[in-house]
């Protein structure tokens, strides 16, 4: 396991924002998180790690929606 970047996701049984982990193993992306209520998720978050850093070099997070015309 190679840990990639922490990131913010959510339980999928009861929605709560939980802290993750994005990490890449045998050529695939994953993230990982705990909920205290629903214990461990382990899910496959991109099938392609090269893919998955070549997406990277594209996103954006911006600043909202002030300004919906404004590009990165």
């Amino acid at each position: 396991m190679n840990p990639i970047k922490s990131t913010k996701s959510i339980c999928p049984e009861c929605l709560k924002a939980l802290d993750a982990t994005i990490f890449e193993d045998g050529g695939k992306v994953f993230i990982k998180k705990v909920c205290p209520e629903h214990g461990p998720f382990e899910e496959l978050y991109w099938s392609d790690y090269d893919q998955y850093v070549r997406a990277e070099n594209f996103r954006c997070d911006g600043e909202g929606i002030e300004n919906p015309e404004h590009n990165c």
